[in-house]
């Protein structure tokens, strides 16, 4: 008979440190409290403490990572009529953001030694 099977859990906030589990807390708290379940103060002290954490004089908090590379295609002007090359190993979302933003997505093979795009699958994928 072979062992069972190690088990990873995604979301096993019971794992967490204490400390950090307080912190979480703490954090729904005053946004429950607060009444302000999208913006409100704690979005915008988040968006000043990343801001300075990275050097940077603002940042946008944005709502899920979808939202991110949407809203980083479309700064670049990336839309109708582009490609962006990307890994079949990624989110469903990365490549619905790419959608959203008007381009194609272009899927290139992975290297399996490090399961990042393989260059030269990129550079085949561009022609």
């Amino acid at each position: 008979m072979s062992p069972a099977p190690f088990k990873i859990l995604m979301n096993d906030f019971k794992a967490e440190p204490e400390a950090l589990i307080r912190l979480q807390t703490e954090a729904a708290e005053r946004v429950i409290r607060s009444g302000w379940f999208v913006l409100g103060n704690e979005v915008k002290a988040f968006e000043q403490s990343w801001a300075e954490r990275c050097g940077l004089p603002h940042c946008v908090g944005v709502g899920n990572g979808m939202d991110a590379i949407e809203i980083g295609l479309r700064a670049l002007g990336i839309g109708s009529g582009d490609e962006v090359i990307t890994t079949p190993m990624t989110a469903f979302a990365t490549v619905l953001a790419i959608i959203r933003a008007g381009a194609t997505p272009v899927l290139a093979d992975i290297d399996p030694e490090t399961a990042l795009l393989n260059p030269d699958s990129v550079v085949a994928a561009s022609q």
